[in-house]
């Protein structure tokens, strides 16, 4: 489940604690202090998958177990309010949400002192719901608060850092200063990469080199918004070289994603992953647009086809690459069969959980046995995959070949 969610494969992690949950049970009690943990991580992964309902019920679980365990003042009731002030920031409640985080970071202030992670933590999500209200200054006030304490604490590169850099540059965006947030995005870079560090605006990763700290998802925000601003420059400048460092950042996020999309291994999060992806390939799509009337004499029609493409092809590619592949590489027919059989049985058993879930809930005993074949079921069908990559090469290679076909093609 942790290495998982740390790639962003978030339906893979949700099932792997899912799968804990009837085991820790079982060993320590319903209301034990590991019990309390597993609703606390499946709330969180409900909620980065957009399912807000089951994130609000799992974390309520949690939060019952924690204050019946420690009481009313305890960290892990401060982490329990701000993973509510999350789930209320994405469902645009910013009033309960302000309301969660406060009741967090005075736990935390108590507890862990003023200058902790816990508290910058708190700052952090305190400056960007006020970033969502529109109140610019008092965003900016608590996200700069939040950036202080984690370079003291941290230092001067690290992935939490990308995140206050980040959250800056929204807001200085949201003001009008391009050029100070295009620099807080760069620092956001910066800190997204153990060895990334060209100062200059217009620069950006390569993938070959340099060394990616932390989620790829979050990275991919990064990136976006990056794009984004450029696009905004070129609002304000007319300046064509605007566009075309958005370009090339949009191409980054292309990139990314094609990287990312190696790495999941169940249907649900690569749509998941399409869901996140097809607004970055809308921006790219305008981008060209933008260049094409800015610069007729340059045509742009390859670019357009190449993003229309990209940005349909995330989950419809996945399936196509891999019937490809099978051909290609001259699979025995009695693997193939063995393959198809894997995968109709990965999906009965991904039905049978939700039915039952959606029946009984997450905390239902059988739904909880379903959950825990389902995840036996997939390492299964990974360790399968990967012996046949292994001896079929060709396999591998043309599975992730990301290429799209030429428009004269």
């Amino acid at each position: 489940a942790i290495v998982s969610n740390s790639q962003g494969d978030y339906d893979n992690a949700l099932i792997a604690h899912q799968a804990a949950l009837p085991l820790l049970t079982e060993a320590y009690g319903s209301d034990h202090r590991h019990t309390a943990r597993s609703y606390f991580n499946m709330a969180t992964l409900h909620r980065k998958l957009g399912q807000y309902k089951q994130a609000l019920t799992s974390l309520e679980e949690a939060r019952r177990i924690y204050t019946m365990l420690y009481g009313e003042e305890h960290a892990v009731l401060a982490s329990c309010f701000n993973n509510f002030g999350n789930i209320y920031d994405d469902q645009s409640d910013y009033a309960s949400a302000l309301q969660a985080y406060r009741q967090s970071l005075a736990i935390n202030q108590k507890i862990e002192g003023e200058e902790s992670m816990e508290v910058a933590e708190n700052y952090n999500n305190l400056g960007f719901t006020y970033y969502q209200l529109g109140a610019l200054e008092q965003a900016r006030y608590y996200q700069d608060k939040s950036l202080t304490i984690r370079q003291q604490l941290l230092g001067a590169y690290h992935p939490r850092i990308a995140n206050s850099y980040h959250n800056l540059a929204e807001v200085s965006a949201a003001a009008g200063e391009m050029e100070q947030a295009l620099i807080y995005h760069q620092q956001a870079l910066h800190n997204k990469f153990t060895n990334f560090r060209d100062s200059d605006l217009t620069s950006l990763p390569n993938w070959d080199v340099h060394t990616v700290a932390g989620s790829h998802i979050e990275l991919l925000e990064i990136l976006f918004a990056k794009a984004r601003t450029w696009q905004k420059c070129f609002e304000q400048s007319d300046d064509v070289t605007d566009l075309a460092a958005a370009l090339s950042t949009y191409k980054s996020c292309d990139q990314l994603i094609d990287r990312m999309r190696r790495e999941y291994t169940s249907d649900e999060s690569v749509l998941f992953l399409l869901s996140q992806t097809v607004p970055i390939y809308e921006g790219a799509l305008e981008v060209v647009f933008a260049l094409q009337a800015a610069t007729p004499e340059v045509d742009q029609t390859e670019q357009a086809f190449h993003f229309m493409e990209k940005s349909k092809s995330v989950l419809l590619l996945s399936s196509l690459k891999e019937n490809q592949a099978r051909m290609a590489a001259n699979i025995p027919q009695n693997l193939l069969a063995k393959e198809n059989a894997m995968r109709v049985d990965l999906a009965y058993q991904q039905r049978k959980l939700a039915e039952r879930e959606l029946e009984w809930g997450v905390g239902d005993s059988i739904a909880q046995k379903h959950g825990l074949q389902l995840l036996e079921q997939r390492q299964k069908y990974r360790e399968f995959i990967a012996r046949l990559e292994a001896v079929y090469p060709t396999y591998v290679q043309k599975k992730y070949n990301t290429e799209v076909v030429p428009l004269e093609t």
